[in-house]
């Protein structure tokens, strides 16, 4: 059995348009379709990297690993500027 990669990536044409909130969901969808299908392994995506940037955030609740909505978006990255608090954010992850 031979394990082949596949790249997915998508163009939205727009400036920014990849962090986009509908574009992040679309891209969820995506995976979400992607794990039901045997054949393929789960994606890897910036997706996942939001959803577990918002898991730390609240303290590593599984209950949080969701798309962050645009007003989380905002104080997250605020959260994420400072670089002590992006440390002890990532030790959550771990």
């Amino acid at each position: 059995m031979e394990i082949v990669p596949i790249e997915i990536i998508i163009n939205t044409k727009r400036k920014g348009g990849a962090n986009r909130l509908t574009t992040l969901k679309r891209m969820n969808q995506l995976e979400i379709y992607i794990k039901d299908i045997p054949e393929l392994s789960p994606s890897i995506s910036s997706v996942n990297g939001l959803k577990f940037i918002k898991q730390a955030y609240y303290n590593g609740n599984p209950n949080y690993y969701k798309i962050p909505t645009f007003q989380e978006n905002t104080f997250i990255l605020e959260y994420l500027k400072n670089a002590e608090q992006s440390k002890n954010l990532m030790r959550k992850l771990c």
